[in-house]
């Protein structure tokens, strides 16, 4: 079976907090949408690499400690890379060397690859 070779672009196109993404706020409300979070121009964030979102006004240091995990999902080796997040999937790569696409809201696996599966491509 031959893969598709996925761009950096595809791949690495948007980027955002691992705590907004895989804790859901109990009683919470988010002031703004995911929608928001796409449009993220940089890695980190900006140019200064932050990881903040600007936008982000209902988590605080008072209210941080009712967050609760919305899902939980097992990779095949420990995870120390800041996931990859577009508008409805979460992409991250694991020590065991694979690449999962999992579904933002539900934590289902998409697919998996093994990343040394993948061909660069020259422009």
């Amino acid at each position: 079976m031959k893969l598709n070779a996925l761009t950096l672009r595809d791949i690495y196109r948007v980027t955002v907090s691992i705590l907004a993404l895989l804790l859901g706020p109990r009683s919470l409300s988010a002031q703004t949408s995911f929608d928001q979070f796409d449009s993220w121009r940089f890695w980190g964030g900006n140019i200064s690499n932050t990881n903040s979102n600007p936008f982000e006004h209902t988590l605080t240091t008072k209210n941080v400690s009712r967050l609760e995990p919305k899902w939980i999902f097992t990779t095949g080796g420990d995870v120390s890379a800041t996931p990859t997040v577009d508008s409805g999937n979460v992409y991250v790569p694991d020590f065991a060397g694979n690449l999962f696409k999992i579904d933002r809201r539900t934590g289902e696996k998409i697919w998996s690859h093994k990343i040394a599966e993948y061909k660069a491509e020259r422009a």
